[in-house]
């Protein structure tokens, strides 16, 4: 049997992700994890959890901005399934984040919402969570500097992250404020149009989603001032959600020790395995250590951390079954819906 190269990479990372979670149990006392979970209150759990979903609301609150903009009226609920629904993919299957980008743009036309407009604001709802990952890395950076209370190795290690983000950050903004593709250059690039003339009917749907997207930011319509404010609201309330479930371990971090923790498990997320198996444990593990505090009581952040996303992706795949019943997804019908019904 010959693997092509994507499952051995595949493969690679799902090994690696294995040996990662064997050497946390073997390293750090999982039985002192398990003590503190057995005494983690439900109570507490609820409201972590409760703090996750606003962070997730916020999230969907600011892609309804982004729809207002093309005057698509969607209702909040149906914006909040629709991101849990691509939530549960991403986290389910090994995707690095991305597979449930494309599920969500689906999903909007099946509320009546034109594809390339649905598309444009998936991509524009992706850019702002981009850019507002780059402001706090570089003010994690910054703030760490001032305070010299973070190893030089963490701080040349979060000055490659935000020298990318800001690269990406870049990229993407001067062409699509200019009207320039970025999908589209990438797809010429690969010259994917020479495999089939169907690739470049694709290209030019491409284009056209492309080009509602940067309308976003030429116009700069009150939406966008909203979406500009809301974005760093809604990796604080990601900040406070993971200080809140640090808090209620016993464990008081610091802004600055927060950030790094939300660094740690944004890199996990990254990782092309089903909800960074192992690299999510490993990490957590790995900061609370270097942080001063016991390696066990990561490991016990981490599975907290994991039961909340998991419970999120159940409501997510629910949600995703929900919509497929009552609009039809399967059948692909291209009936239009009333937005608010």
């Amino acid at each position: 049997m010959v693997f092509s190269k994507r499952s051995i990479f595949f493969f690679i990372f799902v090994f690696g992700g294995l040996f990662l979670l064997y050497l946390v149990f073997r390293l750090f006392d999982w039985r002192q994890a398990v003590d503190i979970l057995k005494v983690f209150s439900p109570a507490k759990f609820l409201i972590f959890f409760s703090a996750a979903l606003f962070t997730h609301s916020l999230h969907a609150f600011r892609h309804k901005l982004i729809l207002r903009f093309y005057h698509q009226n969607i209702g909040f609920f149906r914006i909040l399934g629709v991101r849990l629904a691509g939530f549960s993919l991403s986290y389910l299957i090994p995707s690095a984040t991305l597979a449930g980008e494309p599920l969500r743009g689906h999903l909007l036309t099946r509320f009546g919402v034109d594809a390339r407009i649905g598309y444009a604001s998936v991509i524009l709802d992706k850019f702002w969570e981009l850019a507002a990952n780059f402001v706090l890395m570089a003010s994690f950076l910054f703030l760490s500097f001032i305070g010299r209370k973070i190893s030089w190795g963490i701080i040349l290690a979060v000055s490659a992250s935000t020298l990318f983000y800001l690269v990406v950050f870049y990229f993407f903004y001067s062409r699509i404020s200019r009207n320039k593709g970025i999908f589209s250059v990438i797809f010429r690039i690969l010259k994917v149009g020479r495999l089939s003339g169907r690739f470049n009917n694709f290209e030019g749907k491409i284009l056209e989603t492309e080009k509602e997207a940067a309308s976003f930011f030429r116009k700069k319509r009150g939406e966008f001032f909203g979406v500009l404010f809301l974005s760093p609201l809604v990796y604080f309330s990601w900040l406070a959600e993971i200080w809140l479930l640090a808090y209620f371990l016993g464990v008081n971090l610091g802004f600055l020790e927060v950030v790094l923790v939300q660094f740690v498990l944004g890199l996990a997320t990254l990782m092309p395995v089903s909800g960074g198996l192992g690299f999510l444990e490993a990490g957590a593990a790995a900061v609370f250590v270097l942080l001063g505090f016991q390696g066990a009581g990561g490991l016990s952040f981490s599975i907290l951390q994991r039961i909340k996303d998991l419970i999120l992706a159940a409501i997510g795949l629910l949600s995703f079954l929900y919509f497929w019943i009552k609009n039809g997804i399967r059948g692909g019908s291209d009936n239009k819906i009333s937005p608010m019904g």
